[in-house]
């Protein structure tokens, strides 16, 4: 008999996100709290971070901005120290940086939320594999939601100039990529 270890916390964060995505926040939750309890930070900070990354999301998406913030600064702080460790910015840290955005502006917080997704922008443009027009799973428009969430934080606080100056960039950077009325999901290469 052949036994194959599995990795319970990677099986359990693979279904709430699947879960989640699906928009079963009420199934995904439990599923997550669960991966946590298991999966120790020394052990994976990577998957550990992505769970975090998770909760986050489901916290967002039931309008809890406590639990938004708490899990999305803890998103954000282990992949600042992984990127720290490895020496160089990766697609995750990106992204940790626009989710703490997204938590700022849940709570009306929009200079805050600004601030997250400019230096979201500013890694994405640190990225070797981002530069490059021919990475297959790297593109300049794979920053498209930073470029939303930006004009969004910019018009919510009046500046409607500016937000439109910033979703046009973002519109053409995307249009540059995949064409006009591009059906390209926007989803992050994990």
């Amino acid at each position: 008999m052949v036994v194959i270890p599995i990795n319970k916390c990677l099986c359990l964060n693979t279904l709430n996100r699947w879960q989640y995505e699906r928009g079963n926040f009420s199934r995904a939750r439990p599923l997550a709290e669960d991966a946590l309890n298991l999966c120790s930070l020394e052990e994976d900070r990577d998957l550990v971070s992505k769970i975090h990354d998770v909760l986050g999301c489901i916290a967002n998406g039931t309008n809890d901005a406590v639990l938004s913030m708490r899990h999305t600064k803890k998103f954000l702080f282990i992949r600042q120290e992984i990127a720290k460790d490895q020496g160089e910015n990766d697609v995750l840290l990106a992204y940790a940086h626009n989710q703490m955005g997204c938590s700022f502006m849940m709570a009306d917080r929009y200079e805050e939320a600004q601030k997250y997704f400019l230096d979201a922008l500013r890694i994405w443009q640190s990225i070797p594999q981002f530069l490059k027009a021919s990475s297959p799973r790297f593109s300049k428009a794979l920053s498209s939601m930073e470029y939303a969430n930006l004009g969004l934080a910019y018009w919510l606080q009046g500046d409607f100039s500016l937000a439109s100056s910033i979703l046009e960039e973002g519109h053409s950077v995307r249009e540059e990529q995949f064409g006009p009325m591009d059906t390209e999901s926007m989803r992050y290469p994990t």
